[in-house]
């Protein structure tokens, strides 16, 4: 850190010495750069110039070796992990797998049949509760603190499996036959989703994951999500409280500041779920949609890109409602939002084969009834356009319409022709 110092002027994080940041040449309090250390590894990003520095000084001092992200396809290693810039605005962090072939040898998985685990623990009822659930032996157990060892090692990158690992380590010292199952189950997950890697997004100031300031703050936001005890931040002084942490009041004086707002999160939008409780695949998926997390054997897309549509269709919806009275074009809307939310539920789901009636699947490819829902879902869109139009072009619409009006009268009126006259002859024929 000395010669980092030296080179740039290198200014080192107080609570954390490993993380520094690179100041401006001219001495101004604008950042050029920042880095972290890690024994005799270092990763840093900022200017190109000032990093250059960086690099020739320690040249000088000691043998260096360096690796630059400078456009779209180049890549750097970092404590086992590779990280791609696979986009102008997308850098991804891939994990190192080679501990995960050792995990599936550990657990007995590599050479079984592979079976698809949709969530990395279960909801519902676990072995462990079982009453005859019963202790490994010597040699299991043994097993059973390896591979949970590797998959300690692994938390950081496996986003959604942090409270399984959690939840298994507690019975590290007496490990049963049912944390055996739901080791194998985990791993089994793991195996499943290996090609999730973690997305790094440029950063757009003031934008959040929930918080959105971007027209009244001109520094990055920073969001962190934890239990409802960091609620003792919005306080002045600890009260009756006798056993506290010193940080507590530093979090205290950084509210009072505002550089700290302390806020609820609706349970919705909360992802600090992901590793504090078990939840279901779709909510699994939902929240790491939320944390950018990316399918590299898809393209580096989205992961739950379906069900994160899903709930902003939904909280569109929600807003719409909550506005006021619900008039026929705000209904046409809630309509076409609705069926922009089917068409997403649906786009996973699989065929239904048991039954030939079923719907969409009567002829073709698709079906009548996908056809239908099409049609029907066009032709609202069709109608709230013209809604639209109209709300927002009272004088011009009423001038188009009298037109179309008397254009249909004109037409009605040179397709009769001569008819009033042969029907007047017609009826002079028959009086006589």
């Amino acid at each position: 850190m000395c010669e980092i110092r030296a080179a740039v002027a290198a200014e080192p994080l107080a609570e954390q010495p490993v993380l520094f940041r690179i100041p401006h040449a001219e001495g101004n309090h604008k950042c050029q750069g920042g880095g972290m250390v890690h024994v005799d590894d270092m990763l840093a990003a900022g200017l190109t110039a000032r990093l250059q520095e960086l690099e020739n000084h320690l040249k000088s001092k000691f043998k260096v070796s360096s690796e630059w992200i400078r456009q779209v396809g180049d890549e750097v290693s970092f404590l086992k992990r590779r990280l791609i810039l696979v986009s102008p605005n997308l850098l991804v962090v891939e994990p190192d797998i080679k501990y995960l072939e050792k995990l599936l040898k550990i657990t007995g998985l590599d050479g079984a049949k592979e079976r698809y685990k949709a969530a990395p623990f279960p909801t519902g009822g676990l072995p462990t509760d079982l009453s005859s659930d019963r202790e490994l032996n010597s040699e299991s157990a043994s097993k059973y603190r390896s591979a949970l060892g590797i998959l300690m090692y692994l938390a950081s990158d496996l986003l959604a499996c942090q409270f399984g690992i959690r939840f298994l380590s507690t019975h590290a010292h007496k490990p049963t036959e049912g944390c055996w199952k739901l080791l194998r189950h985990l791993t089994a997950y793991v195996n499943c989703h290996k090609s999730h890697v973690l997305g790094l997004a440029k950063p757009q100031l003031g934008q959040g994951l929930i918080c959105n300031r971007v027209s009244e703050q001109k520094t990055s936001t920073l969001e962190m999500f934890s239990d409802s005890d960091w609620s003792l931040g919005n306080r002045q002084g600890v009260g009756r409280t006798r056993h506290i942490d010193g940080k507590l009041l530093w979090l205290q004086q950084m509210t009072q500041e505002k550089m700290l707002d302390i806020s609820p999160v609706g349970a919705a939008e909360n992802v600090g779920d992901l590793p504090t409780k078990p939840l279901k695949p779709e909510r699994v998926e939902f929240i790491l949609a939320r944390l950018n997390v990316r399918d590299k054997d898809c393209g580096y897309a989205l992961v739950g890109n379906a069900h994160l549509l899903d709930h902003r269709t939904r909280h569109h919806v929600s807003r719409i409602v909550k506005r006021g009275a619900v008039n026929p074009q705000l209904v046409l809307q809630i309509l076409a939002l609705a069926l922009q939310a089917d068409s997403v539920a649906s786009a996973d789901d699989e065929p239904n084969t048991h039954r030939d009636d079923a719907l969409s699947q009567g002829t073709g490819e698709h079906g009548y009834g996908e056809m239908f829902w099409n049609f029907l879902e066009q032709l609202l869109y069709a109608i709230f356009l013209i809604a639209d139009f109209l709300a927002e072009h009272p004088m011009p619409s009423f001038i188009v319409s009298q037109c179309v009006i008397i254009a249909v009268l004109c037409g009605i009126f040179l397709c009769r022709g001569n008819r009033p006259e042969r029907l007047h002859e017609k009826a002079g024929e028959a009086a006589a």
